[in-house]
């Protein structure tokens, strides 16, 4: 895949994290109708400084990409919100991904139990009304070529001593290192609201995508998207037990609604799944120690 592809991949997820009051429609463009937060367009400014913040300045970046060409959301919908593809007009896959920072306990996020009776642990409670389009990927990790999963310094001393007082006003990132564990709890409560405002965020992302009608389903049904973070216990950086998450069906490909358990794979086995359900012929993916040769079968419909 191009490097264009990989970020209009990342993309998808700015449009779901848009606050505030609807940008101004570039000039000449037709006035866009009240909508979901969600669902609002880039405006041609915004879409060009996304691009450049994540491949630098080198770049010549379109005025507008063709929705064959890019899986935005903003180019999954008319100016008014309305699905493009129609009665009629044959249904395009979309692919999307939803990040958000510093991890989640996996302790606290991992279900017990695998299969679609799964439940939900208490840093997935807010997933409970899309719970049937989302499945869970849990037990994937990041294995680095000979090298251990070497904790980070400030999150070990954090854990065993705590260094944010009480009442402190200290970002996200850092309070994961900083913030004790609660000796009756056992988890960062302050941490852990973060946490459950993402995953609010997110089951408003897969509610939103679901409700717009699209061909004789839902515009969810065409999509798969991807909802990740870079870590799963932030304190220490740690890299195993990665939370991820596929919503959507991509056209009937997809199985949701599941809990998959792995055993300690590369998550590249993820993304490998994620590339061939969205019809890339490709065989492996990753390398060293992260190279794979087969994706996950079970989310498989």
């Amino acid at each position: 895949m191009s490097r264009r592809g990989w970020v209009c991949f990342g993309l998808a997820a700015l449009l779901a994290c848009e606050e505030g009051p609807p940008p101004a429609p570039p000039s000449g463009a037709p006035e866009v109708a009240p909508g979901p937060v969600a669902m609002r367009r880039l405006t041609h400014g915004q879409y060009v400084a996304s691009v450049l913040d994540v491949l630098g300045g080198d770049l010549e970046v379109p005025t507008r990409l063709e929705p064959d060409q890019v899986p935005l959301l903003d180019v999954f919908l008319d100016p008014n919100g309305v699905a493009l593809a129609q009665d009629g007009t044959p249904l395009p896959l979309r692919f999307g991904t939803w990040f958000w920072g510093c991890g989640m306990n996996p302790d606290r996020w991992i279900p017990q139990r695998d299969g679609a009776d799964y439940d939900l642990p208490p840093e997935l409670a807010p997933l409970e009304a899309v719970r049937e389009h989302v499945s869970v990927l849990s037990g994937f990790d990041v294995i680095l070529d000979g090298t251990p999963n070497t904790p980070h310094v400030s999150g070990v001393v954090g854990h065993l001593t705590g260094t944010a007082p009480a009442g402190a006003n200290v970002a996200h990132h850092q309070l994961t290192h900083d913030e004790p564990l609660d000796a009756e709890l056992g988890y960062q409560p302050r941490a852990t609201e973060f946490v459950l405002e993402s995953m609010t965020a997110w089951a408003s992302l897969v509610s939103t995508l679901n409700a717009i009608p699209e061909g004789d389903g839902t515009l969810l049904d065409r999509c798969l998207v991807v909802g990740h973070s870079e870590t799963s216990f932030a304190k220490i950086h740690d890299v195993t037990r990665l939370p991820v998450m596929f919503a959507g069906r991509a056209g009937g490909r997809i199985r949701p609604g599941l809990h998959v358990r792995g055993r300690g794979e590369p998550v590249t086995r993820l993304a490998l799944t994620a590339q061939q359900v969205m019809g890339r012929s490709i065989e492996r993916f990753g390398t060293g120690s992260m190279e794979v040769d087969r994706g996950v079968s079970e989310v498989l419909a």
